[in-house]
C-alpha cells in the first residue's frame, strides 16, 4: 500500500500530496486519490489512482534513471533479445480507458525543454510506431552529451535462451 509522507525537505508544493511506495517518492496532484501500487521493475514504479473530479482511473509511472535504462535496452536489443513484461499489473495498465493525459511541461515545469521533448518521443505513452528507437533517444540533443557509443558496445553474440516449453505447460509458471 502507498504511504502518505511529508514532502522532501519539508517543502510542500501547493496542490500536491506525497506518497512512498517501494522506497520511491511520488509527488501527485491532490485531485488524485486512492493511490495504489501496481508494480515495480528496473524502469520504475507504477501506481493507480482515481481523479476525484472525473472519477477516471489512471496509471502513474515514476521512471528511474532513464539514461541507464536506455543503454541497457540498446545492449539487449543488439543481442536480438525480445522482451515484453507480461506481469498482470502491466496488462492492467493497458486495459485502462484512453485518456488525453497531461502535458509533461505541466507535470515537470522546471525541466529542460529538450528533456521533455526526448521523454515524450520515447515514452511508453507514445504509440510504438511513432516512438523513437533507443539509439535515436541516446542521440537526442538532450542525452547526446552523455552518450559515448564506444562505451556502450553491442553484444558480441545473440542471447540464446534455449527454452523448451511443452504446449500444455504454463509459460508463466516456468518463469
Amino acid at each position: 500500500m502507498a504511504t502518505q509522507v511529508d514532502p522532501p525537505n519539508g517543502v510542500k508544493n501547493q496542490g500536491k500530496h506525497y506518497f512512498s511506495m517501494w522506497q520511491t517518492l511520488f509527488e501527485i496532484d491532490t485531485e488524485y486519490v486512492s493511490i495504489t501500487p501496481i508494480g515495480r521493475g528496473a524502469s520504475g514504479v507504477v501506481c493507480s489512482s482515481v481523479n476525484k473530479e472525473t472519477d477516471e482511473r489512471v496509471a502513474i509511472n515514476k521512471i528511474h534513471n532513464v539514461f541507464e535504462l536506455l543503454r541497457g535496452l540498446k545492449y539487449i536489443h543488439s543481442a536480438n533479445f525480445l522482451h515484453r513484461d507480461l506481469k498482470p499489473a502491466n496488462r492492467y495498465v493497458e486495459s485502462l480507458p484512453y485518456s488525453q493525459g497531461i502535458s509533461f511541461s505541466r507535470l515537470y515545469p522546471n525541466s529542460h525543454v529538450l528533456a521533455l521533448i526526448c521523454f515524450r518521443r520515447c515514452s511508453f505513452l507514445t504509440h510504438p510506431s511513432k516512438r523513437i528507437s533507443v539509439t535515436e533517444a541516446l542521440q537526442h540533443p538532450y542525452l547526446a552529451p552523455l552518450y559515448d557509443p564506444s562505451s556502450n558496445p553491442p553484444a558480441e553474440v545473440p542471447i540464446d535462451l534455449d527454452v523448451d516449453v511443452d504446449e500444455d505447460e504454463d509459460l508463466g509458471a516456468l518463469l
